[in-house]
């Protein structure tokens, strides 16, 4: 069971793949206004500093998003039926947990964009870090994406994101060991 994504019974306790193909599908989130899910996907670290690209991906039941042979969209070599990603991060740079913005503290444009942690490396050091957003247009069957940086960090890498009830998002740091609020204006 490796390489997917299950659903769980909560019932039973019973669980079956719900899609495959994704190396660490780390982050995952509904979309609240369309009710996808989405994720992150962390790629291998033995195909050099440049490659594979992280993914974020449109998550649908019964699809396969090519681990461990297709990535960065790779459209040959048996990836011809491999579900493409809808965004990208950095090669390794170990994009995470993810997080639909639904408060109104933010200015309208921010609301109900997804923010994505950037981790940053082991393997290739010095990678920016930080909060991308990731806003979502609807494409046919899927999205397509327009990626920035929200937020960059300097010497810690942001792992945990939160939005709490009062509008602000909430960071952890792995490397500091701290929790940041984020919020819009001077509270």
């Amino acid at each position: 069971r490796s390489a997917t994504i299950m659903r769980i019974d909560p019932d039973t306790g019973m669980g079956a793949v719900y899609a495959t193909g994704m190396r660490n599908p780390f982050g995952l989130a509904f979309d609240p206004a369309s009710g996808a899910l989405f994720a992150t996907d962390n790629g291998r670290d033995d195909l050099g500093p440049d490659e594979p690209q992280e993914e974020f991906n449109h998550i649908r039941q019964g699809y396969d998003y090519g681990f461990p042979y297709c990535w960065d969209n790779m459209t040959e070599g048996g990836c011809e039926n491999s579900s493409p990603a809808i965004g990208f991060f950095t090669a390794h740079s170990s994009a995470n947990n993810v997080v639909f913005y639904e408060q109104t503290e933010f200015p309208p444009n921010f609301q109900g964009d997804a923010y994505v942690t950037i981790f940053g490396s082991w393997v290739v050091p010095d990678l920016p870090t930080g909060i991308m957003r990731v806003s979502l247009t609807p494409a046919g069957d899927s999205f397509t994406t327009q990626m920035a940086w929200f937020a960059t960090w300097e010497g810690g890498m942001p792992l945990g994101l939160v939005v709490g009830p009062d509008g602000a998002m909430y960071v952890g740091d792995y490397i500091n060991n701290r929790v940041y609020r984020i919020s819009y204006g001077f509270p």
